[in-house]
């Protein structure tokens, strides 16, 4: 049991007329599609169909009236009439509806999709590479980094010893010359 983000979902595929399952309860599914142009016309003699806008609108047709449908309104098609969705512009849609529903109805043509996707958990899967890659990516700039720190330390260590050295012969000479300057003057 999970959230389900819509526009995620959404966001998984780009064509038009081809509904995806995002939901199943009771023997219902929850499905999401984009909707552009016109569809053909159809009826479900068994089954009930509710449309939800989501994003964008567009105009549910019958025969003897045609009803537009804006953001965050739905409609409920009864059994039996015959309807026809059309949409000016790419319109995202909800819908609800028996897990049976064909989504031409009792017409058959090249609108019909007799198998739909079911992308429930495709987001779960796309979390699961990316956070596969991101730890791959992680993984090299933590390698990345080490080599780096690694480097930076022979650098400085190389540096510290010459400088130390530096120092020492510094020192070294600065003792010497003024302790045989001392002797001499003593």
């Amino acid at each position: 049991m999970h959230p389900i983000n819509l526009q995620q979902k959404f966001n998984l595929f780009s064509d038009h007329w081809n509904p995806r399952i995002v939901g199943e309860l009771n023997g219902q599914h929850v499905k999401l599609v984009k909707f552009a142009g016109p569809f053909v016309w159809h009826k479900h003699d068994a089954e009930d169909e509710l449309f939800l806008v989501v994003q964008g609108s567009f105009n549910m047709e019958f025969r003897d009236k045609t009803i537009t449908l804006n953001v965050g309104e739905f409609l409920i098609v009864p059994k039996g009439v015959e309807h026809r969705p059309v949409a000016e512009h790419e319109v995202r849609v909800l819908l609800f509806e028996p897990a049976n529903t064909l989504n031409t109805g009792d017409t058959r043509n090249d609108f019909t999709k007799d198998t739909l996707e079911n992308i429930i958990s495709q987001t779960t899967l796309e979390k699961k590479k990316v956070t596969a890659s991101k730890r791959a990516r992680l993984k090299k700039t933590k390698i990345h980094f080490n080599w780096i720190i690694n480097f930076c330390f022979i650098h400085f260590r190389d540096h510290l010893f010459r400088v130390s050295n530096c120092c020492f012969r510094f020192a070294h000479f600065h003792n010497t010359y003024f302790c045989h300057r001392g002797r001499i003057s003593s």
